[in-house]
């Protein structure tokens, strides 16, 4: 954790090269916290409701019937550990599946991967349709490389698709088992989950708009989008601790030319210390919740055991 957090901060560091504290400070007192504050909130309650949406989609489509409110604890706990890193979060979701659906580590860590290939293909899309809207406005999202992004992405999933239907010596020249829970996939499912994830980042789009706005950096809200991709794959990586770092530094390089250096990494940062301080306060309240589930399915278990023997 401690290394997490020293790169994060490193990194900050780098970004913040020139600026003063006097310049970061003033960007903050200046800011309309009115509206940044409840927008910032809105974001978390964004990835919490739409992700817990999105999961029970997911495993009921893998032959895993789960209610939203069956899915809300493992995504609570999956938003605690977004302030440690991503691995430690994804950890806490198959962790909570398995508790609660009794589903094999593999098999639930094999669903959320597949998740991750459709998430990827749906940055992958926003990033070449970027490319083709505003050519000019990010130099280093160039087409060539959006087009291998989304290229990879879609031979990495028919891979996944199609490779359940492989003998078992072809599968093993892959991944393995975890074609074997794959096998279940189906195009149809694939695209409704692109759907649900494509809605979440639109609204993660309109939220750094007005974040963007309430720092008094108007930046049109098209240009928003075209370098929310970058946003969010700097966002979501899992070295760090809720984007720390890197998510500064994007937003820093894509907007400069609409604000100084200093407003950005100011509103960038206060983005990350207020969305990491509610994810530890969503942990401690939910503590309790996480612990009643677990509880629960203990209970469960113990009574299916019990009418066995009846």
């Amino acid at each position: 954790m401690g290394a997490t957090y020293t790169l994060g901060i490193a990194i900050v560091v780098w970004v913040a090269r020139g600026i003063s504290v006097a310049q970061l400070t003033q960007g903050l007192t200046q800011a309309r916290m009115a509206l940044f504050v409840p927008v910032c909130l809105a974001s978390v309650a964004i990835w919490v409701i739409g992700d817990t949406w999105l999961y029970a989609r997911l495993f009921s489509y893998f032959g895993v019937p789960t209610r939203v409110r069956e899915m809300l604890p493992a995504l609570v706990a999956h938003e605690f550990f977004q302030a440690v890193n991503g691995v430690a979060a994804g950890t806490a979701v198959v962790t909570m599946i398995y508790r609660r659906k009794r589903v094999d580590f593999i098999a639930a860590g094999a669903i959320l991967m597949f998740q991750g290939v459709i998430d990827l293909q749906v940055i992958a899309a926003m990033a070449l349709a970027a490319t083709l809207v505003a050519p000019q406005s990010i130099p280093e999202l160039s087409l060539s490389a959006a087009v291998l992004f989304l290229g990879a992405s879609c031979v990495f999933a028919l891979l996944w698709l199609y490779g359940s239907r492989m003998a078992s010596w072809e599968r093993l020249a892959f991944i393995g088992p975890l074609f074997a829970v794959l096998k279940h996939a189906r195009a149809a499912d694939g695209l409704k989950l692109a759907a649900m994830r494509s809605l979440i980042f639109v609204l993660q789009g309109a939220v750094l708009y007005l974040e963007l706005i309430s720092f008094h950096i108007r930046v049109p809200l098209g240009l928003v989008m075209v370098g929310l991709p970058v946003v969010l794959i700097a966002g979501a990586l899992p070295i760090v601790p809720s984007g720390l770092g890197p998510r500064q530094a994007a937003i820093v390089a894509i907007f400069s030319g609409f604000g100084s250096r200093a407003a950005l990494l100011t509103m960038a940062l206060a983005h990350t210390a207020l969305v990491m301080v509610v994810r530890v306060a969503l942990g401690l309240f939910s503590t309790d919740l996480i612990a009643r589930e677990v509880f629960a399915s203990r209970r469960e278990t113990a009574m299916v055991k019990e009418l066995s023997h009846l």
